[in-house]
């Protein structure tokens, strides 16, 4: 029988703690899923720990190491329902997570592509911060200008029509890291967004994850920035804030060869601006004591 969702989990080396997500799936109240497992080159007992469950909706696939977007992309290759949710290996949904994204999408018309939740943030020290926040204002419509600010639907929170894939593809592997964000920027062209506002979703901070790596956040950063480019453009405040952060924290890290062209295009773009304009002038310095003493934008490194 077809399951009418398939939820998608790829890891990599988390045998130490993926029985938390399944086991978090496998608890929903909504039962008529499949749940596909894309071991991304585990070297630990990752499989071992997943043998462990022996309910038959799982399907355990192992592939060479290839990054957390191509085991999502086989997710979505070999998925038989008419639906995908994504769950991460170190992170956990709420037991009605399923069943109030199914009834969501029920109410709604063929225009919504996407039904996601809000979800609680684990940081670094154990606090909770809840997302989105209050400061992002149109959560769900077409929220494509909303999405070119930064994104705040991650991917343990959505569920997404199989169709939508088939139109605008799966994630890009090339990025590494902001998947997310490029996905949703593409989806959103194209389909509407559904919000339900309560945190059905627990997402950890590790050590080891994509999102802990700042290199991976700034070089996926570049990558978007440049890909959608010509829409950034439509909007120079938002272009200008995007390019203030690529070109600030490649400056406090001493790349200011690299920064200069952004932090140059984020003057241009506000020139009456006058953070983003003392940035240019300090990135000629080449100081990064002098940059942080000029500017003193420590805080907004990727």
């Amino acid at each position: 029988m077809t399951p009418k969702v398939s939820v998608i989990l790829p890891t990599y080396n988390r045998g130490y703690i993926i029985s938390r997500a399944i086991e978090s799936i496998l608890n929903q109240t909504f039962s008529d899923f499949e749940l596909i497992i894309v071991d991304d080159g585990s070297t630990d007992n990752t499989e071992a720990v997943v043998r462990t469950f022996a309910d038959p909706r799982i399907r355990y696939v192992k592939e060479l190491h290839r990054g957390g977007a191509a085991a999502r992309n086989t997710g979505i290759f070999i998925s038989r329902g008419e639906f995908i949710a994504f769950q991460d290996s170190d992170d956990e949904w709420l037991p009605e997570k399923l069943e109030k994204q199914m009834a969501a999408f029920a109410e709604a018309d063929s225009s919504v592509g996407i039904v996601y939740t809000g979800f609680w943030k684990n940081m670094k020290g154990g606090k909770l911060e809840y997302f989105p926040s209050a400061s992002v204002k149109k959560k769900e419509g077409n929220i494509y200008e909303t999405l070119l600010h930064g994104n705040f639907v991650t991917n343990q929170a959505a569920m997404v029509r199989k169709s939508c894939f088939h139109l605008i593809g799966g994630y890009d592997e090339s990025l590494p890291g902001m998947h997310e964000m490029d996905l949703w920027l593409r989806m959103a062209k194209h389909f509407e967004f559904k919000y339900i506002p309560e945190g059905l979703a627990v997402t950890y901070f590790t050590e080891d994850s994509i999102t802990a790596h700042h290199e991976y956040r700034l070089k996926g950063r570049e990558i978007i920035f440049r890909k959608h480019f010509e829409d950034f453009e439509k909007h120079p405040k938002i272009l200008a804030a995007h390019a203030f952060t690529i070109g600030n924290t490649k400056a406090l890290r001493g790349d200011f060869q690299n920064a200069n062209k952004y932090l140059k295009l984020a003057a241009r773009a506000r020139p009456l601006r006058l953070k983003y304009f003392i940035a240019y002038l300090a990135s000629f310095l080449g100081s990064k004591k002098i940059y942080r003493f000029l500017g003193g934008y420590a805080k907004h490194i990727v």
